[in-house]
């Protein structure tokens, strides 16, 4: 199982200003980060799943630093931490596995100091759960959306042994129309873009 923490910049540093790797910032966090031991860093231009809740790597290529929008660094030839700049936002993952145990928190602490949030360590199961009530949610909502109407009329009108006006009864229980059917029908597409992505998303462990 690989031991991955999700790593990102604060989501109002990144609206307000729009973080990017460059060099100066990246030249910082490898001058502090050499404290760990050899440093190197490769810098990519690279294309990202569009689908993938995470940042799955398409295609790509080495790049210039100016040109760059994925950064991995390494120590001791091993990849430690990857930086992503996709649609604008700062994220990446600190490989938890590739970092002698003695100098995890200072690898930690050094991010922190740059700014970056640390996440808690990927869950590939919970994550597998989450997303597959996410699908079941969307489908049963389509269903009961679409459907609740005839289950309100069906229940109050076997309830209800007492005739009732047939316009106070289409007034509180009426047929669906154009829009709830169209609604229901997004819940169902909303249910396959999740099924789609779920599909497509990279599961470590």
């Amino acid at each position: 199982m690989i031991s991955l923490k999700r790593i990102s910049r604060p989501f109002r540093e990144q609206f307000l200003w729009r973080w990017e790797i460059n060099p100066e910032k990246i030249e910082k966090l490898k001058k502090d980060l050499e404290a760990l031991g050899p440093i190197e860093i490769n810098y990519y231009k690279s294309l990202f799943s569009r689908w993938s809740l995470e940042n799955e790597v398409t295609h790509t290529e080495l790049s210039d630093i100016h040109d760059s929008n994925h950064a991995d660094i390494l120590l001791n030839n091993k990849i430690i931490i990857q930086l992503f700049q996709r649609s604008g936002f700062c994220s990446g993952a600190l490989f938890e596995e590739n970092l002698p145990t003695e100098v995890n928190e200072t690898a930690e602490q050094i991010l922190r100091d740059h700014g970056y949030r640390i996440g808690k360590k990927e869950n590939p199961h919970r994550k597998r759960l989450f997303l597959q009530a996410i699908i079941i949610s969307n489908f049963l909502f389509a269903f009961l959306w679409i459907s609740k109407f005839w289950i309100l009329r069906a229940y109050f009108s076997h309830k209800y042994s007492i005739p009732i006006s047939h316009d106070l009864f289409e007034f509180f229980y009426p047929f669906p129309v154009l829009l709830d059917v169209a609604l229901g029908i997004i819940w169902v597409i909303l249910g396959f873009v999740w099924f789609y992505r779920y599909r497509k998303t990279t599961f470590k462990g």
